[in-house]
């Protein structure tokens, strides 16, 4: 889709910027943790227009959202990588910006191989947040 129809007009570019930046990360992270054994990681990152909503889609073929972690967000920065430096800032800064643009963020397990999870974004004016992972399912309002 023309992304100007995404920024400046639902979203700044810095924002977009970050969003994008923080979920690719956290995709190449999870294909590249030594518990992956879809070795060889795959990450698609979609940014499209369906009817008259634009979505922003990254799917990965890396380790699953950690039970924990799904629970837990947007309520709390929390990672499942302390150890190796992380501090659950990203994705809860995404779901803070997701907010504010009125947007809905969905992770879902991977319906479409290879990848396992699909985290999708969508500009739909309704600040959901979206968990069918992991054994994990429930919908909420964006916290």
């Amino acid at each position: 889709t023309d992304i100007n129809y995404l920024s400046p007009a639902l979203i700044s570019a810095f924002e977009l910027s970050t969003i994008i930046a923080d979920l690719l990360e956290n995709a190449i992270i999870a294909c590249k943790d030594d518990n992956n054994t879809n070795k060889g990681g795959m990450i698609n990152l979609e940014i499209n227009k369906n009817d008259n909503e634009i979505f922003i889609r990254i799917s990965d073929n890396g380790i699953p959202f950690d039970e924990k972690v799904l629970s837990n967000l947007g309520k709390m920065r929390i990672t499942s990588r302390r150890k190796q430096g992380g501090s659950g800032i990203g994705m809860f800064n995404t779901i803070h910006i997701l907010k504010e643009a009125k947007a809905s963020i969905s992770i879902l397990d991977g319906d479409n191989n290879p990848f396992t999870k699909d985290v999708l974004i969508t500009f739909d004016n309704k600040s959901m947040l979206i968990i069918n992972h992991n054994h994990i399912e429930y919908t909420v309002p964006l916290p």
